[in-house]
């Protein structure tokens, strides 16, 4: 936790081609240790000295980043990372939420890893790049279609404490889908708890989906193989349904997850979210060294098909809720209805 000005993610950088978003800039010194350390930091390991470690949010708005860090993710893993440090800023920019706090997370596999649970605390500000530089992308993974999203999903389920929240909301970004065991013995291993028999991974969605009010999304990149997609988005689709977002264009992550809480907040429709987006793409290529051909209209058809299922969801459960057409607009507020 914390506040301040926030320092995000140079992308006009003499090394690097075109990508998304409207941002900012830090040192070089900065960039290169974004996701590059060699090992992980015990900071952010789950068990510290016997103790299970917890994540405490305070804010209105606790917003989880999990993010895969295994080998099949590839160089994408750090684009993302690179741009996760945009989120906070045009969160706060748009408004799209006024109390926002951010824990980033990285997740590999339990069976083979050296570090496969990551979690930082809850932040905000300039808080959020120390964490960022602390994790550790392993490129690790057992080398099948499973990593343990799971495990990582019951830690937040059991080990995170939301108070003063009013709508939260947990991304997980990877490509492959999750076991549907959490270990009894990882349990004891990653958090310290006594040997206990395995639980299974839909009783770990429930309590993730009651913690955070619904708002638990999967942000699926392509894992390779079209039969092992289709795979894998079934699997996720029976725990998360509208809320599994495919997305083939791994530049276009912190924008789709912006465009999400715009819409579930009520503060954007489809339209006026899509007119964000062009002008933070715009804005961005203006500042990139080497722009390429202007791919505006391209980028913002694709993000119209990317978040189409999510808007048309929402506007149903609204017509749900009411028992009349939905409003002018194909946006309304998903809370937790307690």
């Amino acid at each position: 936790m914390g506040g301040g000005e926030f320092i995000d993610f140079d992308t006009t950088r003499k090394h690097r081609t075109h990508s998304s978003g409207a941002f900012g800039s830090v040192s070089d010194d900065t960039y290169l240790k974004i996701g590059r350390v060699k090992g992980a930091s015990a900071a952010l390991l789950p068990l510290f000295n016997g103790t299970c470690r917890t994540v405490d949010c305070f804010h209105r708005h606790p917003i989880v980043c999990m993010l895969d860090v295994t080998g099949s993710m590839g160089d994408s893993v750090y684009m993302i990372y690179e741009r996760l440090g945009t989120f906070f800023l045009e969160i706060q920019k748009q408004n799209y939420l006024d109390d926002p706090a951010i824990s980033f997370a990285a997740v590999g596999d339990c069976y083979c890893d050296r570090a496969p649970l990551q979690v930082a605390q809850f932040s905000q500000s300039m808080e959020l790049t120390g964490y960022l530089e602390q994790l550790y992308i392993e490129h690790g993974g057992g080398g099948q279609t499973s990593e343990s999203y799971e495990t990582m999903l019951y830690y937040y389920s059991k080990y995170c404490e939301l108070q003063n929240t009013e709508v939260p909301f947990l991304f997980i970004i990877g490509d492959e889908g999750f076991y549907e065991k959490v270990s009894g013995k990882h349990r004891h291993e990653y958090f310290g708890e006594p040997l206990a028999a395995d639980m299974g991974a839909e009783v770990v969605f429930e309590e993730i989906k009651k913690k955070f009010a619904g708002n638990v999304f999967l942000l699926h990149l392509p894992y390779g193989s079209e039969n092992a997609d289709e795979e894998i988005l079934r699997q996720w689709r029976a725990m998360l349904g509208e809320r599994v977002i495919n997305l083939e264009d791994p530049t276009l992550v912190i924008e789709v997850m912006l465009g999400i809480i715009a819409m579930t907040m009520d503060k954007r429709s489809m339209k006026t979210y899509l007119d964000d987006f062009r002008l933070l793409y715009i804005a961005d290529r203006l500042k990139s060294v080497t722009p390429g051909p202007d791919d505006t209209e391209e980028k913002i058809l694709a993000m119209r098909k990317i978040l189409t299922p999510y808007s048309q969801s929402i506007a149903l459960a609204k017509v749900e809720i009411t028992g009349g057409l939905p409003a002018s607009t194909d946006n309304t507020r998903s809370r937790c209805r307690r």
